[in-house]
């Protein structure tokens, strides 16, 4: 799913195969207070090493959306049917990935 990396400033793809991350999202997700994940910030911890390592999910209240990062969505066109493909799912923007300045 595209996400916007507030350390990075600007929008990636985030696929997630970690299961702990995962089942953190979905108890989100299920929680009645919480919802979908769609409506506030989630900020994913790491400790640990290899073998070790343990992540936790910790959502933010949510708040508006900066109309600065909403606009830079809107003007991406992100394919991510271009993942299965193995292509580049930001290939039909005609700049690199581009971040909020």
């Amino acid at each position: 799913m595209p996400v916007y990396n507030y350390q990075e400033e600007k929008i990636q793809i985030l696929e997630i195969t970690q299961k702990g991350i995962q089942k953190g999202i979905r108890a989100l997700s299920r929680d009645i207070d919480w919802g979908s994940p769609l409506n506030y910030d989630l900020v994913v911890t790491r400790e640990g090493k290899e073998l070790n390592t343990k992540y936790q999910v910790n959502p933010k209240p949510a708040k508006n959306l900066d109309k600065g990062i909403q606009k830079l969505f809107e003007d991406m066109h992100i394919d991510l049917t271009a993942l299965y493909r193995n292509d580049d799912p930001f290939k039909s923007n005609e700049k690199e990935v581009q971040t909020l300045t």
